[in-house]
């Protein structure tokens, strides 16, 4: 399949799970209602629980998102010659994002109704995941890109094709543009 098929693919599914998402019957309690002793602050209704199936849809969401990312820097990347080597480092980071992404997804399944949720340096596990995990996780695709640069990215023999392309552009005499015609 061509990367921007995959891209467009994965593009439908992303709008396809925010209509599902959107169009999500909410139950009665979900939504936050007025406390009863402070006027500026809304709290849970009686009986707020969690939606596991719009999590999973959420979860859904999120992994198409580390799909399209990943595809994007695939399609960017690609030139005549294919992905250079980088479909394997690449696909790599994105399991690697994706198996974080699930691990959130999973604890914070597992706290949804903890009377006393599981801590990790003093933040509830699944925020911890996120902090500590989810954020630097993109840090692995700019390693690659400035490890990589000179194998995936603009290669010798490219900058050597475009030190040819530009000596042919400054050679040919320029016309100018300006609507008349001579």
């Amino acid at each position: 399949m061509k990367t921007w098929m995959f891209v467009f693919a994965i593009a439908v599914g992303l709008a396809a799970t925010l209509v599902v998402a959107a169009s999500w019957t909410t139950r009665p309690q979900s939504q936050s209602i007025d406390h009863p002793e402070f006027a500026d602050m809304q709290q849970s209704g009686s009986d707020a629980e969690p939606d596991t199936t719009l999590l999973w849809i959420g979860w859904s969401f999120g992994t198409l998102q580390i799909a399209f990312f990943a595809a994007m820097l695939a399609l960017g990347a690609r030139s005549r010659r294919g992905l250079r080597g980088l479909g394997g480092p690449l696909i790599a980071a994105s399991l690697v994002y994706l198996a974080i992404w699930s691990a959130l997804v999973l604890t914070y399944h597992g706290q949804l109704n903890a009377e006393n949720p599981a801590l990790f340096l003093g933040f509830p596990v699944a925020t911890a995941w996120m902090l500590f995990a989810i954020w630097p996780c993109p840090l692995i695709f700019t390693v690659y890109y400035v490890v990589g640069f000179d194998r995936w990215i603009a290669t010798p023999e490219d900058l050597a094709e475009l030190d040819r392309t530009l000596k042919r552009l400054r050679a040919e005499p320029e016309e100018p543009d300006d609507g008349i015609q001579r």
